[in-house]
Parts: structure tokens; C-alpha cells; sequence
């Protein structure tokens, strides 16, 4: 997660009226982007409205699009369950333990490569065989080496590239009630 000292504006329509909204955070998910962005509207419950859309370019809002799906909800949460999680996150982590996961996806994909790897010789298949044996034995040290919980982590930083502006995440980590999620378009 990278912060930003800001991430700029965006202005939207609102009740036929241009609107100038700060942008929160972007995130990216498999090839989609989303922003979430305000206008410092109160909700009922006396929280700062923020809205979440899908994108194409921040400088044409016609790009902007409406979140409908269940599976794209969920994956809004799991950014801002990233966003506000409090500073021991991936990048508290030190060098040491991403090398790690790095080197265990590495082998991962190896070992991916090898199974469809096509052995014509005797000689070849006690190669692959080898290969794979030593490859299981690197991700099983690797695996012992990382808690699950930050092996889930990591994978989540990985999946989700987000930006947030800086004083939003402070602000949410300081009192995450302070904000309501409007995941629709205007």
C-alpha cells in the first residue's frame, strides 16, 4: 500500500451541480481500477459520505461507472479493511520476510512449470523429479518461515495495488467510524 500526500481532485454532478471531491484512495484489482473519493457530505449517522467507482481515467468522469456486483463489494472491503488496518502492515515488514514470500512464489511457479514439462528419456524425468523435490523443499522452509496470517497478508498487497492519501489513512486508523462507504455512482 503506497501512501500519497495526495491524490487530487475529481469533480462530479450532484443534484445538477458541479462538485469538487477529494480523492481518498485508488485501488486496482485484477485489471480494475476503483476510487473512492468525497465531498465531506454528512450521512444520517453523522458520518463523512465516500463514494467508491470503478474508472478508466480520473480526468474524464464519464469514465466512471456504478458497482453493482456482490464480488466487487467485497473486494472494496477487503481495500478498506487494508486501508484501516492499523500501521503493522506489509510495509512494517521487513525486507527480509517479502524476499522470502517472493522467493516462495518463485519456486511455485517453477514447480508450476515443471509439472507441464514433458519428459521423453529416463534421464529427464529423475531431472524433473529432483527439480520438484528440491522446489517442494524450499516453499515447505518458506512457509515455515511466515505466519499464515502475514502470508495472507502479503498475498492480499499483492492482489490489491492501493494508494491512499495520507491524511485519509490517518484519519481511519485514528477512528475508522468516522467515515461510511457509499460504494454507487452519483
Amino acid at each position: 500500500m503506497e501512501e500519497v500526500e495526495s491524490l487530487g481532485k475529481i469533480t462530479i454532478e450532484k443534484n445538477n451541480h458541479q462538485i469538487q471531491c477529494d480523492i481518498l484512495f485508488v485501488f486496482e484489482n485484477k485489471g480494475v481500477k476503483y476510487v473512492g473519493y468525497t465531498d465531506y457530505s454528512i450521512s444520517e449517522d453523522e458520518r463523512i459520505n465516500i463514494y467508491v467507482n470503478t474508472y478508466n481515467s480520473l480526468t474524464d468522469i464519464s469514465t466512471i461507472k456504478n458497482i453493482v456486483a456482490e464480488e466487487e463489494l467485497e473486494i472494496i472491503q477487503k481495500a478498506l479493511e487494508k486501508i484501516t488496518k492499523s500501521k503493522k502492515n506489509i510495509e512494517s515488514s521487513n525486507d527480509e520476510v517479502i524476499r522470502i514470500y517472493q522467493s516462495m512464489e518463485d519456486s511455485i511457479e517453477k514447480y508450476t512449470k515443471l509439472n507441464k514439462e514433458k519428459a521423453t528419456t529416463r534421464e529427464e524425468q529423475t531431472r524433473i523429479a529432483e527439480e520438484k523435490e528440491l522446489i517442494e523443499e524450499n516453499i515447505k522452509r518458506a512457509r515455515s518461515l511466515l505466519p499464515k496470517e502475514l502470508l495472507d497478508e502479503i498475498k492480499e498487497q499483492q492482489e490489491l495495488k492501493i494508494k491512499v492519501e495520507k491524511q485519509f489513512k490517518n484519519d481511519v486508523i485514528e477512528n475508522h467510524k468516522k467515515y461510511k462507504i457509499i460504494p454507487i455512482a452519483i
